[in-house]
């Protein structure tokens, strides 16, 4: 006799904040009835989800401790790491011990990527439900990148999950909801399933912004004061020296044109190091979702960058236009491609396509500097 379940409407898994905020929009604008599990796969999780639980927003808020889901553990080899996952994805119930109650379903789950800690969960809520609807939404630029989609996986994974008869992803029973629809990148396996646009608060008023603070804690007043916001990424691999003296000669070029006290430095939180250049800088651990709530003039800010998603946050969550400059075509590199290919991705959906720039040099890029500082003090 099959077993009996407290069927909920619906839950969301998220690994971020942007996530989060994505869920919050979700669940206030269409009047969804939903549980969120908050994964600990970001600084200050568990505070988050106690926030969230203040707050009243979801039915039940759950924060999930994923340190023995990670693919490796220090000191493993690829096989034991990979005999781990297998281990894992055969008996996903025992990770879920003390979080997942025992007698609840849901009738649709909200996820954002194929992380692996998720799909555990999906697994084990798809068996409790067979009918249970899956709706993928949001999660930042991954939605609109074919190369690096959040739904691809590996081929060793697809392997495991044909394996144990895992079929995630059923076309029939799978919806996706979007802020930029008109450019997402379906993968194959999804194409003919429903896409909607997604929903957006007003982040940064009223309520909603009440929201985002109360969850994430206030930013700074710093942001109110930089018109230029220099975007770092992860430094500290010797690999990368070159590349990164080029993004600083950038910055030094910046810091000349437009004044040290009209520019603002947001290193990388996984960065073992930062720039030598005298410089301020945003300090602390709130996301960059929340900087940009608490901005009061966001599309007057210039947001600079080599490769950053904190520079598109704001057109995909806000649907607001700041100015962007684009380093890649400058600096080269790595990353140069994935860049690239964002750029002419996004450049289409811009109301106004001067806000979105890429200069080829350095002398283009000190023009920029020098016209927006000029449109800066006239009155």
């Amino acid at each position: 006799m099959r077993k009996k379940y407290e069927t909920r409407e619906a839950c969301f898994v998220c690994t971020t904040p942007y996530q989060i905020l994505g869920a919050i929009s979700i669940v206030r604008s269409e009047n969804v009835d939903a549980d969120i599990y908050v994964f600990g796969t970001f600084s200050g999780y568990e505070e988050v989800a106690a926030k969230l639980e203040e707050q009243k927003l979801f039915g039940h808020v759950y924060s999930v401790d994923c340190e023995e889901m990670s693919f490796f553990g220090k000191g493993m080899s690829q096989t034991k790491a990979r005999a781990k996952i297998l281990r894992q994805m055969a008996f996903p119930e025992h990770c879920f011990k003390g979080v997942l109650e025992k007698d609840v379903a849901y009738s649709r789950f909200y996820s954002s990527s194929r992380a692996h800690a998720k799909v555990l969960l999906q697994r084990i809520l798809q068996k409790r439900n067979p009918d249970m609807r899956t709706t993928i939404y949001d999660d930042g630029l991954g939605s609109y990148l074919e190369d690096s989609h959040v739904l691809k996986t590996s081929r060793d994974r697809q392997i495991m999950e044909r394996l144990l008869g895992w079929h995630l992803f059923d076309p029939g029973k799978v919806d996706i909801e979007l802020y930029l629809p008109s450019i997402a990148q379906i993968p194959e396996e999804l194409e003919g399933c429903p896409v909607k646009e997604m929903p957006r608060l007003d982040w940064g008023h009223g309520e909603a912004k009440r929201i985002i603070n109360a969850v994430f804690g206030k930013a700074g007043e710093e942001v109110q004061d930089g018109k230029i916001i220099l975007f770092d990424n992860v430094r500290g691999l010797t690999s990368r020296r070159q590349m990164f003296e080029k993004i600083d000669e950038c910055y030094r070029e910046i810091i000349s044109l437009a004044g040290k006290e009209n520019v603002l430095f947001k290193g990388h939180p996984r960065s073992m190091e930062e720039p030598a250049i005298e410089m301020n800088r945003v300090t602390g651990s709130v996301p960059m979702e929340v900087f940009y709530s608490n901005m009061e003039d966001l599309e007057g800010k210039v947001l600079v960058a080599y490769n950053s998603t904190a520079t598109y946050t704001p057109k995909l969550l806000f649907g607001k236009e700041p100015r962007v400059i684009n380093l890649h075509r400058i600096v080269g590199g790595p990353m140069q491609q994935n860049s690239e290919t964002l750029y002419r991705t996004f450049l289409p959906t811009y109301e106004d396509k001067g806000r979105l720039l890429a200069p080829e040099t350095t002398e283009e890029l000190r023009q920029m500097i020098t016209d927006i500082m000029k449109e800066e003090k006239q009155p």
